[in-house]
């Protein structure tokens, strides 16, 4: 990726009549947090060696500071604050010809932030696997404070990084992950004014999902359910946590639930959401490699089945994706003629132990996947 100088870019910029972000220089800097097309790496040299070393910003830590209302500084705050980048990015460069200062320059560089954004994210939209743009992305709205939509990019950028870049994207979703951007609130409950349930097996498990997914919460996250029945957990993820627009939902049963539809439409969710009826261990051989964010593995509760399915899904998991199993302890002497899912865990567990983190064990077993 090319980077190029401030100072230098904005002048020879406005001397050409070009766009008011910048023309490169023909000798640009290399900058710690830029991404290279080729190969894909970071251009820095003196790479962060630990994530302790790397500040925590918090949301809204990069202000402006109160310039005088009459000034330029002033009327391109107001355009910036009313989305009008572009033309807040040209009012401060003319402003900088006219003479320099440290909090035009401190302006000029929060424009050009929000500016970056928007260019990463109409680059993922003509090209939603640009592996750079992902990366830097997930790099920039980290440094902004944005910490769980940055998880969601990094996640992604994780996927096909390798070396120094895989190594600083990795310790930057921990830092997502580890260090929460707001503090702890109590869970949402579940809402069940105008849906149809005949059961509830979920209710009691919403502190653990909430403790463990609140991170994906508005973000463009993609989640596996196996096993929906009546879409007690389908509705509260809905509602909670895939509320973003670009959020996914695929649920999976291998029967028919009448109930399922009219509750995913009454929470809203009915265009970020898809229902597949199939036996599990077929369908989630169809579906795309590390695509997830969260897998929530309640179908079959044989020995057999539990193993198939955690075995299957942990392929389909992105890097640091969370897997939860349900019904650990389950064993119901009418129905348990198969098996329990007790040693299907435990034996996918003693399988997968360099790859898996284990967050909770209880009734549900709540794993983090930290690689393939």
């Amino acid at each position: 990726m090319i980077r190029l100088s401030l100072r230098a870019g904005v002048c020879h910029l406005l001397s050409n009549n070009c766009s008011p972000v910048g023309r490169a220089e023909r000798h640009p800097q290399r900058h710690p947090c830029a991404i290279s097309n080729n190969p894909a790496r970071f251009l820095a040299t003196g790479l962060l060696k630990s994530p302790a070393t790397i500040p925590m910003p918090v949301e809204n830590t990069i202000p402006f500071p109160n310039p005088n209302p009459r000034s330029q500084r002033s009327r391109a705050a107001s355009l910036f604050l009313d989305g009008q980048v572009i033309e807040a990015s040209t009012m401060l460069s003319t402003a900088l010809l006219q003479g320099e200062s440290a909090d035009l320059w401190n302006d000029w560089a929060v424009v050009q932030l929000s500016v970056a954004e928007r260019a990463l994210r109409r680059a993922l939209l003509l090209a939603p696997s640009h592996r750079d743009a992902t990366a830097n992305l997930g790099v920039l709205l980290f440094s902004v404070g944005k910490r769980a939509e940055a998880a969601v990019f990094l996640r992604q950028a994780l996927v096909n990084s390798t070396g120094a870049t895989h190594s600083y994207v990795d310790s930057l979703l921990a830092l997502c992950e580890t260090q929460p951007a707001q503090p702890s609130a109590a869970p949402p409950r579940q809402i069940t004014e105008g849906y149809s349930f005949t059961a509830d097996w979920f209710s009691g498990n919403i502190s653990s999902f909430w403790k463990h997914l609140k991170a994906l919460r508005g973000t463009a996250c993609s989640i596996l359910e196996i096993g929906c029945f009546e879409g007690r957990a389908s509705t509260w993820l809905l509602q909670n946590i895939a509320t973003s627009p670009d959020s996914r939902l695929l649920c999976l049963d291998c029967n028919d639930q009448p109930l399922l539809w009219p509750n995913i439409t009454r929470a809203g969710g009915e265009k970020r959401t898809e229902f597949r009826r199939g036996i599990s261990r077929e369908t989630l051989r169809t579906l795309p490699f590390a695509a997830y964010d969260f897998i929530y593995i309640d179908g079959g509760h044989s020995t057999v089945d539990v193993l198939e399915d955690a075995i299957l899904s942990f392929r389909l998991a992105k890097p640091r994706a969370v897997i939860a199993l349900d019904d650990y302890l389950w064993d119901d002497p009418q129905h348990n003629q198969n098996g329990v899912p007790k040693p299907a865990i435990d034996t996918f567990l003693a399988l997968y132990t360099s790859k898996l983190e284990v967050l909770e064990s209880g009734y549900q077993v709540w794993l983090r996947k930290l690689t393939d």
